[in-house]
């Protein structure tokens, strides 16, 4: 690395245990579900103790800023919303982490109320652009959010997208909606007129399948098409817990997608998911051309130390 190099990390999907217990008005069929589904099996995966080894991991390598993607708790209570701001809190200040909403964030309403909508307020400081990236996001509009990120001449915008909605009980979909995609379009012409390396992040896979039906982005056609026409030069996400890398074509070269694994997985589990893992992405942009280095960290074992797992030039 160099002077020049932009260090950004990424975390995803950490489901913050151990459960609370949901109070009986706020006890809605999704969350009985969710509720059943963490007893039954995801309390004996997604390990407390990795996230906040991975985290502190993370944050002593000293990244300039960190990314957290989407699915910090798990049913959308108060409470919950509560804890994951103080993880916040210990994981940097507002300015040095950035974080976009999962569909475990946004999750059930009570009332006509969603409560999990909470989440944007309690976590509002962590879901906003930076004074320099303000001048590329819409007044008004909470979602593209931009910050400006600067090692020497290398300087990113990071792109915060919102694609949580509330879902019905076993489904998992996002949504962006024609409005903040067409507010995506101009934000990556701008960021790109003024030399800015584009990484756009959200939770939910970009591509058309890039889940299962049940968990899939319903509008990833419409992104694929802006992606295209507009280009990026990274994307990042979560939501699959899963390991995944692919390339998008578009006008301005090919566009590499990165999906990083959940930060809280411990133990093998019967749905292939990796252990925890955090990325980061050096980033450095030269004369005309960026070069980007994936770095892979987290658990090669169960119960094993947090190790470098992967070295790849994107």
């Amino acid at each position: 690395m160099t002077r020049d190099t932009v260090v950004l990390a990424q975390l995803s999907d950490v489901h913050l245990g151990p459960m609370l217990r949901p109070p009986l008005r706020l006890l809605t069929p999704k969350r009985l579900l969710g509720v059943l589904n963490w007893y039954r099996a995801r309390q004996r995966e997604h390990l407390p103790e990795v996230a906040l080894r991975l985290a502190a991991d993370v944050v002593a390598l000293a990244p300039t800023h960190i990314a957290v993607t989407g699915d910090m708790i798990n049913i959308g209570l108060p409470a919950e919303i509560e804890r994951a701001a103080r993880w916040l809190q210990r994981l940097g200040t507002p300015a040095d982490v950035s974080v976009i909403p999962g569909n475990h964030d946004i999750y059930s309403t009570v009332g006509g109320r969603n409560v999990g909508v909470a989440a944007l307020a309690a976590w509002g400081a962590y879901m906003a652009g930076d004074a320099e990236g303000a001048k590329y996001a819409e007044t008004g509009e909470a979602f593209p959010f931009v910050r400006v990120l600067q090692r020497g001449r290398t300087r990113v915008a990071l792109i915060g997208l919102n694609s949580a909605i509330e879902t019905q009980p076993f489904f998992a979909i996002g949504t962006l909606g024609s409005a903040q995609l067409q507010r995506l379009s101009r934000v990556q012409d701008a960021t790109r007129r003024d030399g800015l390396v584009r990484v756009i992040m959200l939770h939910h896979p970009p591509l058309v399948h890039g889940a299962t039906p049940r968990h899939e982005l319903t509008d990833a056609a419409a992104l694929t098409e802006i992606l295209r026409a507009h280009g990026a030069e990274l994307v990042i996400h979560g939501h699959n817990h899963r390991r995944s890398m692919t390339r998008l074509p578009s006008v301005h070269g090919d566009i590499p997608i990165v999906c990083v694994p959940s930060a809280s997985i411990g133990v093998e589990t019967s749905r292939g998911e990796n252990l925890a893992r955090a990325h980061l992405f050096e980033i450095e942009a030269g004369e005309g051309s960026v070069r980007m280095t994936l770095v892979g960290r987290g658990l090669a074992e169960p119960d094993g130390p947090i190790v470098e797992i992967e070295r790849l030039v994107l």
